[in-house]
């Protein structure tokens, strides 16, 4: 965990993992990361993340004194044990589950959860775009066209994404 010393810090937090007895932990100040190891849970379905304390109007640097309300985590990652039988059928290969490998036999199937956006979808954008661009008709197609092209850039960095995953996994 790597608390954000942008705002007000979190020094207290709870955690419980579907409903059992909870975690609380004590953070220290300053955004180095903190590594936390918790007794064995069995989670199948909910991680509960309440922040129990911060520092106060008066503790933190001038510069977040601004910022009275502001509380922050940068990052908050959990690790998970999974048993062998699970790990032979189900092998994520890009974090965080971008593209999963189920192994069956001598293939498999290989699941991609990048989600081109559809036509419409697309069009709505663009539609939009253009809409707050302004009340000039050349500034409406300006604003259209560009978001276009940004629609095309972003679904050619999945594609390309895609295929260096698959490259690095020997797929391709």
């Amino acid at each position: 965990m790597v608390v954000n010393t942008s705002y007000n810090s979190v020094t207290k937090m709870r955690l419980t993992f579907d409903g059992q007895a909870p975690e609380t932990i004590e953070l220290l100040p300053g955004a180095a990361l903190q590594t936390f190891t918790f007794p064995a849970h069995h989670v199948t379905d909910h991680v509960g993340v309440e922040l129990l304390d911060r520092t106060r109007e008066g503790e933190a640097p001038p510069s977040q004194q601004a910022k009275p309300d502001n509380i922050g985590l940068n990052v908050l990652r959990l690790h998970v044990s999974r048993p062998p039988e699970i790990a032979a059928r189900v092998q994520p290969l890009a974090d965080p589950g971008v593209l999963v490998r189920y192994p069956r036999g001598h293939g498999g199937i290989l699941l991609m959860q990048l989600r081109p956006s559809s036509a419409a979808e697309r069009e709505a954008r663009v539609s939009e775009a253009a809409t707050h661009a302004g009340d000039d008709q050349a500034t409406r197609d300006k604003a259209a066209a560009e978001m276009r092209l940004w629609l095309l850039r972003e679904a050619d960095g999945q594609v390309k994404l895609l295929r260096q995953l698959l490259w690095n996994l020997g797929l391709e």
